[in-house]
């Protein structure tokens, strides 16, 4: 018998993508600012981790190129991320159902909170991992 659903958040409950373009766009031009990245290199950092593209786009400084991503992710969050359609709905009937919800990210803890809180989603979930 299932007694929980477990749920990766960005690209499964919430679409981040717009969200994540735009934060390495951003932070490609204040690093770059004479160079235009295509939309095929920008898209090519969603995946990696944020210090392997800095170690891939500035590494003599890749914690700053990493905390200059995140400024720009923070700076842009709530007018960007979304949740996808019929997702509260979903999470709705599988609560009905008394199955535990769990959301297992790589995300940091407190910016997985807040897209959670600000898709209102935060309640439907047991445990974050």
């Amino acid at each position: 018998m299932i007694k929980a659903v477990l749920f990766d958040l960005d690209g499964t409950l919430l679409n981040t993508n717009d969200l994540i373009i735009k934060s390495f766009t951003d932070t490609f031009k204040h690093y770059y600012p004479n160079r235009e990245f295509t939309y095929e290199e920008i898209i090519d950092c969603i995946g990696p981790t944020l210090e392997q593209t800095a170690m891939k786009y500035y590494p003599q400084n890749i914690s700053e190129m990493v905390e200059m991503y995140r400024h720009h992710y923070v700076l842009n969050h709530d007018g960007l991320i979304k949740i996808y359609p019929g997702i509260e709905e979903m999470l709705k009937a599988l609560k009905a159902l008394g199955l535990r919800l769990v959301i297992v990210t790589s995300k940091k803890r407190d910016m997985t909170l807040k897209a959670m809180k600000h898709t209102n989603i935060l309640d439907y979930f047991d445990y974050i991992i």
